[in-house]
């Protein structure tokens, strides 16, 4: 049984990456001309979009927009491999295009669930 304390966690929030519509035109063409899809969940489904765990909003300083400019080219690297794709983050003006082909959710409460409401 794994056992996880609130107390471990501190304050975080947690980043979601949703795939845009481009996102998904730019990788078919990428694999050789395919027919894009008719919708991102013909290719993707939803719930493997990809989460973040970072510090807390509430605790970065100065432009929170700024920051998480920073942080995109990091995620576009991510994404781009989760695809096989490659990655081009540092060819391209990298928060550009990440804002072009994906979407960032915030959320800004990320806590435990008590072990005791798991059960076993």
């Amino acid at each position: 049984m794994h056992t996880l304390e609130s107390k471990a966690v501190g304050k975080l929030s947690l980043v979601l990456v949703d795939p845009k519509p481009a996102f998904f035109v730019w990788l078919a063409q990428w694999l050789g001309g395919l027919a894009p899809p008719e919708t991102v969940e013909d290719v993707y489904a939803p719930e493997e979009n990809g989460a973040w765990l970072v510090p807390s909003f509430g605790s970065v300083r100065g432009d929170a927009s700024a920051w998480l400019d920073n942080l995109k080219p990091f995620l576009l690297s991510h994404e781009m491999k989760r695809f096989g794709a490659p990655d081009i983050s540092s060819d391209v003006d990298a928060t550009r295009r990440f804002d072009e082909w994906f979407e960032i959710r915030l959320r800004d409460f990320v806590d435990l669930v008590p072990q005791e409401e798991l059960g076993d």
